[in-house]
C-alpha cells in the first residue's frame, strides 16, 4: 500500500498525463514566446523532471508543445496576455535619452530580428515609448504631436528626418517627457535589458515613471511600459503598467502597436490606436508574426536522439508499456537565417490504485454524512470510484465510532468578594462556566457549574470640617482628616460597609509686602491704598473656612536733582557716561533702592568764542596804532579777552601794504604824425610822464612812451622743393617767382613785403631686387632679410629730398617630407638612387628663382615576423588556431600582411594523444544512494571520474546516474469562472489542491503528483472616452455616434472572456442666440464675445469659443437697430405775443425741443425753431452788381449798407425796415493744389495730369465775372536703390531696421506731399576672420603683436581690418607668468609661539627660491638668516628662545625678504617688520572681574613701568594699573594689556586674553553683610559684625596670606587692618557651623 503522499504524486502525474494529451496551443507560456519544443508533462513545463503517466492504457497519443518561426512575414496578430513582464521595469543599461522628444544613439541588437520585410541587427530607442528600426533617426527631434494624425496604417507618420515614425514598434507611443524624471524625482528611467540564453533571448526596452509631458503633477502622470523582442519567434510583446490619460494635451492619446518602414501595414492593438484617448493598469499585448514556417518534429525513444526513431510529425502515437522514456526534437530555420535544433525528453510513468482513509468519531449519539450516505453506528466502509487506463482511480475507506458520554452540572454560592475553586481553577463572579474533559474514546465531556454571588453593601460619606472642629459618626468623634469604616452583616451572611472620608480644611493666612513711591495708588483686593500700613482682608474659603489676606504697605520717596553748567564753544561735557557738545536741557532717570524714579536734569549753557576782524592798510615807512601796539610792516595780528563765561574773544588785524600806482602806455605814430595825450601834443618819440593823488593817498604816475615808426621793407628768398608749397602772408605759391605785399605795420604805418622763390627739382633712385628664404640683402649699407619697400633719403644742394627705394621680394624656399616603409630585402628608387637600408636621406634642387627646394625621405625598412608554436591536445580536444580548429596531429600554416604590408608566417606543429572513456549507466529512486568509485551518489547527473595517461590525457569514466522521482511535484492549471477541469477523469470546477499517486515502469518509484486548480481571471477592461457632437468613435469594429455604455468581449490565452466596457459620451456643440433691439445711435455691450466692442449697426454677429471638452460654442448676436425720428417746425410771432406749443407757453423767440416715445419705445424729437418779429424792425436784403444802381422807397443806393425806413408787415406787426444792400463783386479765385506723379486732377470738370496755371471764367448768378486759377505743381514719386555691405555677425541700420541677413529690402516713406518714396536695399555679406593665438609672457616683459604691445598676460583682441572693412579678429590669450609676493603686513605673533609665517601669493608651479635675512638688533635677539624653496607659498621662520623667559623679548623686528624665480629669472626684495607679542599667559585672570599682570618672579623677569589695558581692542579709560577691574564680569570677548618695560622703555602689547567665566569661586556682592568692600586706601578698614563669625582670612592677588584673625565665642565685632597699598584682595570669611563666605576688597 502506498502512502497518502505517494498517492498524491500519483495524482498529479494523472492529472498532468491527461491535460498535456489534449490538444495544445503554440505557445503555452504565454511570458515566454522563444523557439521551443516541450512535451506534455504531469511536472508542468518548467519543470526539470518530465514524466508522461500512461497510467493503466496500452496506447496513448502524445502531442507536443512547441514554438517555431520561418518564411517571409506577411503579417501580424495580436492578442491580448496575462501582464506579467520577463524582466523589472528598473533593471538593466540606462539609455541616456535623458531629453524631451528625441531619438537616443543607434543601439546594436543582440541578435538578430525580423520585422515585417527586413532583418535587423540595430535600433534606435525613441524618449516618447517608440523603438524604430530606421537608424537614421538616431539623435535627432522626434516630434510629438498625434493631433490630426489617422489611424495607424498612415502615411502621415512618414515625417522628415527625426519625425518619420515608421518602421517603428510603438509601446506606448505618446507624449512624455524624460526631462521631467530628475524634476518630479520620480526614481524612474529609460532601461534596456537582456533576458536569458541562447536559442531563448529576449530584449526588454523599458519606460519606468515617466512623467507626462503636460500633466505631470502627481505619480498618476507617470508612465510606465515595456517593449519586449524575442529571440527566434520574432514576436512582440508590450507590458504596459500604467498608463495615464492627459485629455488636456495631445487629446490623451497613445498608441500600441507596430508600423513597417512604408506605412502601408499596420496593426494596433484594440482601442490603443491613434485615435483613441485611453489610460491603463497592467495590461499586456502580444505581436505574433504571421508566416509559414517549415520545420520537422522528429520522436526518439530513451533519453537522448541515439534511440531508434518512432516517428514524425505534430504528434505520435504510442505503446507506453515497454517503453521507459520518449525524446522530441524540433528541427527549423528561423526567418532571420538561425538555425535552431531543439530536444525534449519524458519518462513515461504508470499509476496505480489510489486509497483515501477516513478516520472520524462522533460523540452524542450522533450520525456522520459520508459520500452520500448517513451513518448512525460505528464501523468500517469502504467505496471504490473511477476506472480510467484500465485502473481504479480512487478508493475511500471510513473508521467511523460513536460515543454515548454526557457531563455533570454543579450549583454554588458565596458573597461579594470571596472565591470558589472548581475544577482546579478559582471563581468570584457569578455565572455558568464549563469544563471540557476527553472520555475513552476521544468524545467530549462538559461539566456546568452555575454559580451564585449574594452581594455586600458599601455605603460612602464625603464630608469636610474646619480645622479646630469635631465630627460625630457612628457613635465615634473625629477631628482629624481620614478614611473611616462600619461593618454590619446582612440576613445571607455577607457584609454591609459603611465608609467616611473626613476631611478637616485649613484656615488659610496670605501675607503680601508692597511699595509704593511718592503716595502712588496701590489697588489691593478691590480696594485703593496711598499710605503705608499694614490691612487685612479675610474670605470664605471653598471648604467654608476663613481664609485672612495681609498686606505690608511701604511709602518711599522719589527725588529730583536739578544741576546748572557751562562749558565754551568747542569744548564737551560728560554727564551720566554721556557726552554733550550743545546748549540744552537733559534728563536722566534713575531707580532707587526702593524702585522709585530719581530724575537728574542738566541745564548745559555753550558759551560762543567771539572772534572780530580789522582790516587796514600801512604804507611805507609808516606806522600804525592798534589796541595799545605799534604796526610797522603789514601782517595779521592778534589780541584775546576772557568772556564772562571765560571764553576767549579773539581780535584779528590784518594790516596790508599801500602802494603807489603807475600807469605805463606805449603809442606809435607815423613818422609826421601827432600825437595828444593828457591835454598835451606830441610829435618826437620819447618818454612822458604825469602823476595824481590816489585816494589813499598814494602817487598814482601815468607814463607815454612814444615811438615814432619808419616805413618797413623786407625781403626773404625761400627755395622749395617740387610738389611742396609755400605758405605766405595768407597766399600759397608753388612755382619760382618774386610775389609782393603790402600790410600795415606793427604801428599802422605801411610795410612792404618781397618774396623771391626758387623750386627746386626732385632726384628718385629705385631698386628691385629679391632674396631667398633665410638669404639677405645689402643696400647701402644695410643688411635686409624679409621683403618690403625700403627708403633712403638725403638732402640735395637744393635743400630738396634725393630718394633711394629699395623694392626687394621674398622667393620662397621649398621643404617636401615623405615617409616610405619597405620590406626586407626590397629596395626604393627616389631621386635617382636606390635605397635598402632604414634612414633618412636628403636631396635638394634650385628653383626657378634660384632658391634651394629640400626634400626629405624617412625610409624603414620592415623586418619579416614568423611565429613557431608547438602544441599538444588530447584527440578528444579541439585546438582554435587563427580562425580555424584542428584537432589532428600536423603542421599548419598561416601568414598575414602586416601593417606594413610585408609577411607574417605562423607555424603550428599540433600533436594529438590518445584519451580513453569508459561510460557507466545506473537508476535510483530518490531519497536511495548509489555507490560509484569510492563515492556517493543521490542527485540525476552524469558524474566523471579522471586519470592522466603518460601522456598527459585524461582516462574519463563516466557515471550517468538517473535518480526516478518518488515525491511530491506540484504544478497549477486553471479554469475560467463556470468551468470545469477534467482531471483522472474527474471534474473539478471549484479551485484547490488535488492530489494523484503513480508508479513509473522503470525504477518501480512512487510519483506523487498535485494539481493546484485555480480560476483563471476574466478580464473586464474598462474605457471612458468623451468627444463632440457630430462625430463618429471607432470601436471594436463599431462606429459609435451616442452617449451610452457598450460592450465586447474577447478570448484570453486561457480561454476565458475579456470583457470590455466602453462609456462614451458625446458632450454637446453649443449655439447661444441672443437677440436685441437698440435704438438708433444707440450702443450694445455683448457681453457673450469677452470684448469691449460695442455694436451700434443692424446685423448678425457670432463669436465662436472652444468648451472645456474642446468642442465648439458658437454665440449668434441678432441686432436690430430702430429708427428714431427727428421733426424740425419753424413759428413766427410778434413781439409781446405768446406762443403755445406741445402745451407749453412761449414767449421768447429760441429752439425748442420735446420728446416722444415711439411704438417701440425710441426716442422721436420734435424741434421748434420759434422766430420772433419785432414791432419796430423789418430787414430787407439784397444785391446789386457792381457799378448798378439800387432804388428803394424813392431812394438810390450804388454801396453797400444798411438803410432803414418804417412800415408795418404783412404779419401786422409794427416793424422799421431795414435795407441791407450788397454789392456784388467781380471774383478772381485761386486753388493751389499738388498731385503725385502718375495721378489725374480733376477741377472744373476738366483733367490735368501736368504742373502749371489753369483758368475759368463763368458768370456769376448776378451777371458779374468770377475767374478761378488752378496753381497745380506734380511732385514726383521716388524709387531710391542701394547696395551695401555689412561683416558677418553684425547688424546694419537702415531706415529704422536692424538687419543682421543678407537680402533685398524694401521700404516706403510718404512725402510732405503724401506721395510714395520707395527705398530699396540689397545687402551683401562680407565675412569676418577670427584667428586664436596662445603665448605667455614674464612680469616687466612687452610681448609685442603687430603694432600692438602687452605688458601683463590676459585675454586680448587685435582687430585688423579686411579689404572689405571688416575686422579679422585675433584672439590672443596671453598666460602671465605669476610670480609670488609676500602678503605684508606680517600679523603680530606671541612670544610663546613657535614659528613666523610668512604666507606668499599665488602659489605657482615653478620653483622659487627664497632668502631671509635679519637686521642685527634681530639677530642678536637670536634671528638667524635663512633660504629654501618655496613650498606651498609659506616660509616658516623658527621663533628664537630666550633662556630666562623661554621665550623672546617681546619687540618690532624687522629684516628682508629675496625671492628669486627661475620662469621669468625674477628677483624681488621686500622689507618687513613684525611685532612679537607679550604671551597672554602673563596676565592671570582673579576672580571672575579682575586680571592682573604677574609679577617679574612668574613674567621672566620684565619690571614694568607703564600699563594700558584694552577691552575688544580699544583703550579703557583710566584703566592704567598692573591689574583691571571688571566692578562685577569681565564683559568683553578679549583683553590686552600695553606694557612699557623699565629696562628699554620698549611699550608692546601683550596677545589677546580670553576671560574666563566658569571655574571662580563665588563672591558675596558688595554690601552683602552691611560694610562695603570698596575700601578707601587712605582709611583701609573693615568693619565685620556677626558673632557667628570664627575666623577671617586676607590673601593678595599672589595668593600670600596677608592676614589673619579670630574671633572669640562671646565676640561679635571684628575689625580688619588692610594694607595701605592700592589692589585687589580676598578675603574669606569661616564661620562657626564650618562654612565659608568669599569677598573680594578693593582698595582705591
Amino acid at each position: 500500500m502506498s502512502s497518502p503522499e505517494q498517492l498524491i504524486q500519483k495524482l498529479r502525474i494523472l492529472f498532468w498525463m491527461v491535460l498535456f494529451l489534449l490538444p495544445q496551443v503554440v505557445f503555452a507560456n504565454a511570458s515566454l514566446a522563444c523557439p521551443e519544443i516541450a512535451l506534455p508533462s504531469i511536472t508542468g513545463s518548467k519543470s526539470p523532471f518530465r514524466y508522461i503517466d500512461a497510467g493503466c492504457d496500452t496506447i496513448i497519443t502524445i502531442r507536443p508543445d512547441y514554438g517555431v518561426s520561418g518564411g517571409a512575414i506577411t503579417g501580424y496578430e495580436v492578442q491580448s496576455i496575462p501582464y506579467d513582464p520577463p524582466f523589472p521595469f528598473d533593471q538593466g543599461d540606462a539609455i541616456f535619452v535623458d531629453q524631451d522628444d528625441v531619438w537616443g544613439s543607434i543601439i546594436n541588437l543582440p541578435f538578430r530580428f525580423c520585422f515585417y520585410e527586413e532583418t535587423y541587427s540595430q535600433a534606435v530607442v525613441g524618449a516618447n515609448g517608440l523603438v524604430s528600426f530606421n537608424t537614421s533617426v538616431a539623435n535627432k527631434a522626434s516630434g510629438w504631436s498625434l493631433e490630426g494624425k489617422k489611424n495607424i496604417p498612415d502615411k502621415n507618420f512618414l515625417g522628415e528626418d527625426g519625425l518619420n515614425w515608421g518602421n517603428a514598434i510603438y509601446g506606448v507611443f505618446e507624449d512624455i517627457d524624460p526631462r521631467k524624471i530628475s524634476t518630479c524625482k520620480t526614481g524612474g528611467s529609460i532601461r534596456r535589458g537582456v533576458l536569458g540564453a541562447y536559442p531563448c533571448r529576449t530584449l526588454t526596452i523599458s519606460w519606468n515613471k515617466v512623467p507626462n509631458y503636460s500633466c505631470y503633477s502627481s505619480n498618476k502622470y507617470w508612465d510606465s511600459f515595456q517593449i519586449v523582442l524575442y529571440e527566434g519567434t520574432n514576436i512582440i510583446d508590450v507590458y504596459v503598467n500604467h498608463k495615464s490619460r492627459c485629455a488636456g494635451w495631445n487629446l490623451g492619446r497613445g498608441i500600441i502597436g507596430i508600423q513597417n518602414k512604408n506605412c502601408t501595414k499596420a496593426l494596433a492593438a484594440p482601442n490603443r490606436n491613434t485615435t483613441n484617448s485611453w489610460s491603463a493598469e497592467r495590461e499586456a499585448w502580444r505581436f505574433i508574426p504571421k508566416s509559414s514556417p517549415s520545420y520537422t518534429i522528429t520522436y526518439y525513444e530513451g533519453m537522448g536522439c541515439d534511440g531508434k526513431i518512432l516517428g514524425y510529425g505534430d504528434e505520435i502515437t504510442i505503446n507506453p508499456t515497454n517503453i521507459n522514456a520518449i525524446t522530441a526534437r524540433l528541427q527549423f530555420t528561423a526567418a532571420n537565417g538561425d538555425k535552431f535544433d531543439l530536444r525534449d525528453t519524458a519518462v513515461i510513468v504508470h499509476t496505480e490504485v489510489q486509497k483515501y482513509t477516513t478516520n472520524k468519531t462522533i460523540c452524542e449519539a450522533g450520525t456522520y454524512d459520508w459520500r452520500g450516505k448517513t451513518y448512525t453506528e460505528s464501523g468500517i466502509y469502504t467505496e471504490g470510484i473511477g476506472f480510467s487506463n484500465g485502473c481504479y482511480d480512487i478508493i475511500y475507506e471510513l473508521n467511523l465510532t460513536i460515543g454515548n458520554s454526557v457531563g455533570e452540572k454543579h450549583y454554588h454560592t458565596i458573597c461579594r468578594g470571596d472565591n470558589y475553586l472548581w475544577n482546579g481553577k478559582t471563581y468570584a463572579e457569578a455565572g455558568t462556566y464549563y469544563c471540557r474533559k476527553k472520555d475513552s474514546i476521544g468524545c467530549e465531556i462538559i461539566d456546568t457549574l452555575i454559580l451564585t454571588v449574594n452581594a455586600d453593601y458599601h455605603f460612602y460619606i464625603i464630608d469636610t470640617i474646619c480645622q479646630g472642629d469635631t465630627y460625630r459618626w457612628h457613635n465615634n468623634t473625629y477631628t482629624t482628616s481620614g478614611a473611616y469604616t462600619a461593618t454590619y452583616q446582612t440576613l445571607q451572611g455577607c457584609d454591609s460597609i459603611y465608609h467616611l472620608e473626613l476631611v478637616v480644611a485649613d484656615k488659610y493666612e496670605s501675607h503680601i509686602e508692597a511699595n509704593i513711591c511718592d503716595a502712588d495708588p496701590y489697588r489691593w483686593r478691590g480696594r485703593t491704598y496711598k499710605e503705608s500700613g499694614i490691612y487685612y482682608d479675610s474670605l470664605i474659603s471653598t471648604m467654608g473656612c476663613d481664609s485672612i489676606y495681609k498686606l505690608t504697605l511701604s511709602a518711599s520717596k522719589s527725588y529730583y536733582i536739578e544741576e546748572f553748567d557751562t562749558i565754551c564753544e568747542g569744548e564737551s561735557y560728560i554727564w551720566h557716561d554721556k557726552t554733550y557738545t550743545i546748549t540744552g536741557t537733559y534728563y536722566d532717570t534713575l531707580s532707587s533702592i526702593a524702585g522709585c524714579d530719581s530724575t537728574h536734569v542738566l541745564n548745559l549753557y555753550v558759551a560762543k568764542n567771539y572772534q572780530l576782524i580789522e582790516e587796514n592798510g600801512i604804507r611805507s615807512n609808516q606806522e600804525y596804532k592798534w589796541r595799545g601796539r605799534t604796526f610797522t610792516k603789514p601782517g595779521q595780528y592778534y589780541d584775546s579777552l576772557k568772556t564772562v563765561h571765560g571764553c576767549d574773544s579773539i581780535y584779528q588785524l590784518n594790516l596790508t601794504h599801500v602802494q603807489s600806482y603807475f600807469y605805463p602806455f606805449v603809442r606809435y605814430i607815423c613818422e609826421g604824425e601827432s600825437y595828444r595825450w593828457r591835454d598835451s601834443v606830441y610829435t618826437e618819440g620819447g618818454v612822458y610822464r604825469d602823476s595824481l593823488i590816489a585816494v589813499n593817498g598814494s602817487d598814482s604816475v601815468y607814463q607815454l612812451h612814444l615811438i615814432v615808426a619808419e616805413p618797413f621793407y623786407s625781403i626773404e628768398n625761400i627755395s622749395i622743393c617740387q610738389g611742396e608749397a609755400f605758405e605766405w602772408h595768407g597766399k600759397s605759391y608753388n612755382s619760382s617767382g618774386i610775389y609782393y605785399d603790402i600790410n600795415e605795420s606793427y604801428a599802422g604805418c605801411d610795410s612792404t613785403y618781397q618774396l623771391n622763390l626758387t623750386v627746386g627739382e626732385p632726384f628718385l633712385n629705385t631698386t628691385h631686387a629679391s632674396i631667398c628664404v633665410d638669404e639677405y640683402y645689402e643696400w647701402r649699407g644695410f643688411k635686409y632679410t624679409k621683403p618690403g619697400i625700403y627708403h633712403d633719403e638725403y638732402i640735395s644742394e637744393s635743400g630738396c629730398d634725393s630718394v633711394y627705394q629699395l623694392n626687394l621680394t621674398q622667393k620662397a624656399k621649398y621643404y617636401y617630407s615623405q615617409s616610405d616603409t619597405i620590406c626586407l630585402g626590397e629596395s626604393l628608387q627616389w631621386h635617382g638612387k636606390r635605397y635598402t637600408n632604414s634612414g633618412i636621406y636628403w636631396d635638394s634642387l634650385h628653383t626657378k628663382d634660384g632658391c634651394d627646394s629640400i626634400y626629405q625621405l624617412e625610409l624603414t625598412v620592415a623586418e619579416p615576423f614568423v611565429k613557431e608554436e608547438f602544441i599538444t591536445i588530447c584527440n578528444n580536444e579541439k585546438y582554435d588556431w587563427r580562425e580555424g580548429v584542428y584537432n589532428q596531429s600536423g603542421t599548419y600554416y598561416d601568414s598575414l600582411t602586416t601593417n606594413m604590408g610585408c609577411d607574417s608566417i605562423y607555424i603550428l606543429h599540433l600533436n594529438s594523444s590518445p584519451t580513453y572513456h569508459s561510460k557507466e549507466y545506473a537508476t535510483i529512486c530518490e531519497n536511495e544512494e548509489y555507490i560509484w568509485r569510492g563515492n556517493s551518489y543521490d542527485q540525476t547527473d552524469t558524474y566523471y571520474d579522471y586519470q592522466t595517461t603518460s601522456s598527459g590525457c585524461d582516462s574519463i569514466f563516466s557515471l550517468t546516474l538517473t535518480v526516478m522521482p518518488t515525491y511530491h511535484h506540484t504544478e497549477s492549471a486553471y479554469i475560467c469562472g463556470g468551468e470545469s477541469f477534467i482531471w483522472n477523469n474527474r471534474s473539478y470546477a471549484l479551485p484547490g489542491i488535488y492530489i494523484d499517486t503513480l508508479t513509473a515502469v522503470v525504477g518501480g518509484c512512487d510519483s506523487i503528483v498535485q494539481l493546484t486548480l485555480d480560476i483563471a481571471e476574466n478580464y473586464y477592461f474598462e474605457e471612458e472616452y468623451s468627444t463632440c457632437e457630430g462625430t463618429i468613435y471607432s470601436w471594436h469594429g463599431m462606429e459609435i455616434s451616442r452617449d451610452g455604455i457598450y460592450w465586447d468581449s474577447l478570448t484570453t490565452t486561457c480561454g476565458c472572456d475579456s470583457i470590455y466596457k466602453l462609456s462614451i459620451e458625446f458632450h454637446p456643440t453649443y449655439h447661444f442666440v441672443t437677440e436685441s433691439t437698440i435704438c438708433q445711435g444707440e450702443q450694445y455691450d455683448w457681453s457673450d464675445d469677452y470684448k469691449d466692442t460695442l455694436y451700434t449697426i443692424d446685423s448678425v454677429y457670432y463669436y465662436q469659443l472652444s468648451t472645456c471638452h474642446e468642442c465648439d460654442s458658437l454665440y449668434e448676436l441678432r441686432l436690430t437697430v430702430l429708427p428714431t425720428y427727428n421733426i424740425n417746425d419753424t413759428a413766427y410771432f410778434c413781439q409781446g405775443d405768446t406762443l403755445v406749443w406741445h402745451n407749453r407757453p412761449l414767449t421768447t423767440p429760441g429752439t425748442y425741443y420735446d420728446s416722444l416715445q415711439t411704438s417701440t419705445n425710441c426716442d422721436s424729437i420734435h424741434t421748434l425753431y420759434l422766430i420772433e418779429h419785432p414791432s419796430y424792425h423789418l430787414s430787407f436784403f439784397d444785391t446789386i452788381n457792381e457799378g448798378e444802381i439800387y432804388h428803394w422807397r424813392n431812394k438810390e443806393y450804388t454801396l453797400s449798407g444798411t438803410y432803414y425806413d418804417s412800415l408795418t408787415t404783412m404779419d401786422g406787426c409794427d416793424s422799421i425796415s431795414t435795407l441791407f444792400l450788397t454789392v456784388h463783386p467781380r471774383y478772381h479765385f485761386f486753388t493751389n493744389d499738388t498731385i503725385c506723379e502718375g495721378e489725374q486732377y480733376m477741377w472744373q470738370g476738366k483733367v490735368y495730369t501736368k504742373t502749371g496755371t489753369y483758368y475759368a471764367t463763368y458768370q456769376t448768378i448776378h451777371g458779374n465775372d468770377s475767374i478761378y486759377e488752378l496753381r497745380l505743381v506734380v511732385m514726383p514719386t521716388y524709387y531710391i536703390h542701394t547696395t551695401n555691405h555689412y561683416c558677418s555677425g553684425s547688424n546694419f541700420l537702415w531706415r529704422e531696421q536692424d538687419i543682421s541677413t543678407p537680402g533685398i529690402y524694401y521700404d516706403s516713406l510718404t512725402t510732405i506731399y503724401g506721395c510714395d518714396s520707395v527705398f530699396s536695399l540689397e545687402l551683401k555679406e562680407n565675412p569676418t576672420y577670427e584667428f586664436y593665438i596662445f603665448d605667455s609672457i614674464c612680469a616687466g616683459d612687452t610681448y609685442s603683436f603687430g603694432e600692438e604691445l602687452f605688458t601683463e598676460g590676459g585675454e586680448f583682441i587685435v582687430s585688423y581690418q579686411t579689404t572689405k572693412g571688416c575686422d579679422s579678429l585675433y584672439y590672443i590669450s596671453l598666460y602671465q607668468h605669476t610670480f609670488p609676493a609676500p602678503q605684508f603686513p606680517i600679523d603680530n605673533i606671541c612670544a610663546d609661539d613657535q614659528f613666523l609665517y610668512v604666507v606668499c601669493k599665488p602659489i605657482v608651479n615653478s620653483n622659487v627660491k627664497f632668502l631671509v635675512s635679519f637686521n642685527d638688533v634681530s639677530k642678536k635677539n637670536g634671528f638667524e638668516d635663512i633660504e629654501g624653496i618655496l613650498d606651498e607659498g609659506v616660509i616658516s621662520i623658527p621663533l628664537p628662545k630666550n633662556m630666562g623667559t623661554n621665550y623672546i623679548d617681546p619687540n618690532t623686528y624687522s629684516g628682508k625678504l629675496t625671492l628669486l624665480g627661475e620662469s621669468c629669472k625674477q628677483q624681488h626684495i621686500y622689507d618687513f617688520s613684525f611685532d612679537v607679542l607679550y604671551p597672554s599667559s602673563i596676565v592671570i585672570q582673579k576672580f571672575n572681574d579682575v586680571l592682573a599682570v604677574q609679577n617679574e618672579k612668574y613674567n621672566g623677569g620684565y619690571i614694568f613701568s607703564h600699563f594700558q589695558w584694552y577691552a575688544d581692542g580699544v583703550p579703557i579709560p583710566s584703566a592704567n594699573l598692573s591689574y583691571f577691574y571688571g566692578e562685577g564680569s569681565l564683559s568683553a570677548s578679549y583683553y590686552q594689556v600695553m606694557l612699557t618695560r623699565s629696562t628699554d622703555g620698549v611699550s608692546m602689547l601683550s596677545c589677546p586674553i580670553e576671560p574666563i567665566h566658569e571655574g571662580l569661586p563665588n563672591f558675596l556682592p558688595p554690601n552683602a553683610k552691611g560694610f562695603s568692600t570698596i575700601v578707601d586706601i587712605n582709611n583701609p578698614i573693615v568693619v565685620l559684625e556677626d558673632e557667628n563669625i570664627r575666623a577671617v582670612s586676607v590673601y593678595d592677588m599672589s595668593g600670600m596670606l596677608c592676614l589673619y584673625k579670630t574671633l572669640g565665642i562671646n565676640e561679635h565685632l571684628l575689625e580688619i587692618q588692610l594694607s595701605p597699598y592700592a589692589g585687589v584682595y580676598l578675603m574669606v570669611v569661616t564661620y562657626r557651623n564650618g562654612t565659608n563666605e568669599n569677598y573680594k576688597l578693593i582698595v582705591q
